[in-house]
């Protein structure tokens, strides 16, 4: 599916980011997030990891949760948003549906950063390197969908890891910012790496996945394939305990994900490639407009 650009851009008028709060004029130093850091306005208290700033605890509310609380506090300075986009197998094929939402989401994203005078960057997992450094500006915001334009390819059995992607990422962000993470977050190799980032940033995991995914239509018997392995299978999806199990099993995967991304400390979305995208934003973004 090819990319809209010019439909996204239109788009992005209807959307504001609630984990970015611009100020009444959008230069360096006005912007207020809620970022991880010392500033004048508390935000909450979170459960104390290791390499946080000890003096940051709060003891009485330690005392009374009976674990180490850490104060967190809005800030006001230049935000930066970075992107992560996951290009594993099991994003971009065979039927990259996955892959073509995270982009459509990030170009989406771009330009609503550069309407409020946000910097935007981007990375791809699988790239030895930052795609896009964060930048202002609609040009840049261009620049960045033009790329997204040309899809991201892993086959079976390739290495595409998150983790990888998320500390380029990381690494592109000098100042404490906001990291979204668009991916459908099927493997092991992240926990750690969330936790790492949200010690200095805010951030958000777009969990996307298709609509198979979640319940198997009846077609009789299907050979499938696992996109990340390469292995393959024989389903009777005319059988109704099998399309149980199955859902069973898919609710149990997002839940499961979902929490590991709460526990990590991020903010979760759920992403369907079947509904309207904006629509299911509501969470972290104010949206005009029906969906």
């Amino acid at each position: 599916m090819a990319l809209d650009i010019g439909r996204l851009r239109a788009s992005a008028h209807r959307v504001a980011f609630r984990f970015m709060r611009p100020g009444s004029v959008p230069t360096p130093g006005v912007h207020r997030s809620l970022f991880r850091g010392h500033g004048l306005n508390f935000a909450g208290y979170r459960e104390y990891q290791h390499g946080d700033d000890i003096r940051m605890v709060d003891w009485n509310v330690t005392a009374r949760q009976n674990r180490p609380m850490l104060k967190l506090f809005e800030q006001e300075h230049a935000s930066a948003l970075m992107l992560v986009l996951d290009a594993s197998a099991s994003m971009t094929g065979p039927h990259p549906d996955k892959w073509d939402a995270a982009a459509a989401l990030a170009v989406l994203f771009a330009y609503v950063a550069a309407r409020d005078g946000e910097r935007i960057g981007l990375t791809i997992t699988g790239e030895k390197a930052v795609a896009f450094s964060p930048r202002r500006g609609f040009a840049h915001a261009t620049r960045l969908a033009h790329r997204l334009e040309r899809p991201a390819i892993a086959g079976p059995g390739k290495t595409a890891a998150l983790d990888d992607g998320v500390h380029r990422a990381l690494r592109g962000l000098r100042t404490p910012g906001v990291v979204v993470i668009a991916s459908d977050f099927i493997g092991t190799r992240w926990d750690a790496v969330v936790r790492e980032a949200v010690r200095r940033h805010t951030v958000v995991g777009l969990t996307i996945s298709s609509a198979f995914e979640h319940e198997l239509p009846s077609a009789g018997l299907v050979r499938v394939q696992d996109a990340e392995t390469g292995a393959t299978r024989w389903v009777d999806t005319s059988s109704a305990r099998v399309r149980e199990a199955y859902a069973q099993r898919s609710l149990a995967l997002r839940s499961e994900i979902r929490s590991r991304l709460v526990d990590a400390g991020a903010v979760p979305v759920s992403v369907r490639t079947d509904r309207p995208l904006i629509g299911q934003l509501a969470s972290i973004c104010r949206v005009r407009g029906a969906a």
